[in-house]
């Protein structure tokens, strides 16, 4: 039996590696439950809003990484909210249609936008999230690429808006 040179060695320790690593991430990932997305008939007025209050915090130990939920949308979220809302005819046409036209189906689709305002009101973080079961990638990057949001009125905390668009 010939033996492996040492770059012959390391290379197929680290695929037998690899190897071992991607079929654990593979099987252990696959046992996880799916967290349930939003209902495709959610209305943007039904949207979850997550404000942390703006305060001057002395330092601790371990900062609270739990924010707090309001009971009711904050104006700002309600103008966040708003904005969005006020994008959608412009991605129906811009967007969706477009889709449709190439292909059928699925025939409904519900993005969620999930903004996050600085306290001044600038926007700092957008994401899009779309249900894996009915999805269409090219219209999630058309609204990620068309979707122009502005500052908000600054709410004095961060706000965080979650906001389904559905389709059409």
């Amino acid at each position: 039996m010939a033996a492996l040179s040492t770059p012959a060695a390391i290379v197929s320790g680290l695929a037998i590696a690899g190897l071992f690593t991607g079929l654990g991430l593979y099987f252990g990932l696959r046992g996880r439950p799916v967290p349930a997305g939003p209902s495709p008939d959610a209305s943007a007025s039904a949207a979850a809003t997550i404000e942390t209050p703006a305060v001057a915090v002395a330092p601790t130990t371990a900062p609270s990484p739990e924010p707090t939920i309001s009971s009711g949308p904050s104006p700002a979220a309600l103008e966040a909210r708003s904005a969005v809302a006020a994008e959608k005819e412009k991605l129906l046409h811009d967007c969706w249609e477009p889709s449709l036209a190439l292909k059928p189906s699925p025939a409904q689709v519900t993005i969620t936008v999930s903004l996050e305002y600085l306290p001044d009101g600038h926007l700092s973080i957008r994401s899009l999230q779309q249900d894996p079961t009915a999805s269409r990638a090219d219209v999630s990057m058309c609204v990620d690429k068309e979707l122009r949001l502005g500052p908000i009125t600054p709410p004095g905390r961060r706000v965080h808006v979650s906001v389904p668009l559905t389709f059409p």
